[in-house]
């Protein structure tokens, strides 16, 4: 469990995929001062309570690791910028009112400038971390929540490997995703597209799951669970599905 003091230690990062179910993949990182220097683990940590979480490793990869450190660095600066620019600001006002010389005004122009550009970099960096995060949401919303929080099984350390003639009643994964998109059994269907990708052909299982996002109803219930969360199995189960799952319950 990451431990920290003073801001000097290690801590969890998230990375992507928060959907609001309190599961999302994260990076353990050393940090110093709370700025994330050293990357240990990558990790979808779920189940949280307090300080307290379970976890299931997940592959490491690049974009999240980037993600998770961008995620930390965008408050830094817009919060470091916000603080320029006041600080600019306060005597530039002062110098039009006439109420101060324009003694220091090549270093108040150039805390204006800095605070500018650091609050700009600080919230672009917001946006854009937001819009390229949305397949990883939108997958994620499909899927549903499970016994391991939203992670997504593509993504795994070691993934799932079940039968999918026992699961899904075809030869592979990828051979179930058609019939179970006809049936509106949306879940199941980015189930058999995801693990299509961890065990089959990633490239071919990246395309089914694409298929399955721009699925005619898939789009409209996904809006449906950003919007209201706790309506996943209502939208994305079939009402057989979903009367099984009462039934377990």
């Amino acid at each position: 469990m990451p431990y920290m003091i003073n801001g000097v230690g290690t801590t969890v990062y998230k990375g992507r995929g928060d959907v609001g179910w309190g599961s999302f993949d994260s990076v353990e990182w050393f940090v110093l001062l709370y700025v994330p220097l050293i990357p240990i683990r990558p990790i979808h940590t779920f189940g949280w309570s307090g300080k307290t979480y379970r976890l299931i490793p997940i592959r490491w990869s690049a974009a999240l690791v980037v993600r998770s450190f961008l995620r930390v660095w965008r408050w830094w600066f817009i919060v470091v910028g916000g603080l320029l620019l006041f600080a600019g600001a306060v005597p530039a006002v002062l110098i039009a009112t006439g109420d101060r010389k324009p003694v220091d005004l090549f270093n108040i122009l150039g805390m204006l400038a800095s605070g500018a550009v650091l609050l700009a970099s600080g919230i672009i960096m917001h946006f854009v971390l937001a819009a390229t995060d949305r397949r990883a949401h939108d997958l994620r919303r499909v899927l549903g929540p499970h016994q391991l929080g939203s992670c997504d099984p593509a993504t795994m350390q070691k993934p799932m490997n079940p039968d999918p003639r026992e699961v899904f009643g075809t030869d592979s994964y990828a051979d179930a995703v058609p019939g179970l998109l006809d049936a509106e059994r949306y879940s199941r269907a980015m189930w058999a597209a995801r693990l299509s990708t961890a065990w089959e052909d990633p490239a071919f299982g990246e395309e089914l799951t694409d298929q399955v996002l721009r699925h005619p109803g898939v789009p409209e219930a996904v809006e449906q669970v950003r919007r209201k969360p706790g309506c996943w199995a209502e939208v994305m189960l079939s009402p057989a599905e979903r009367a099984a799952r009462q039934r377990q319950s």
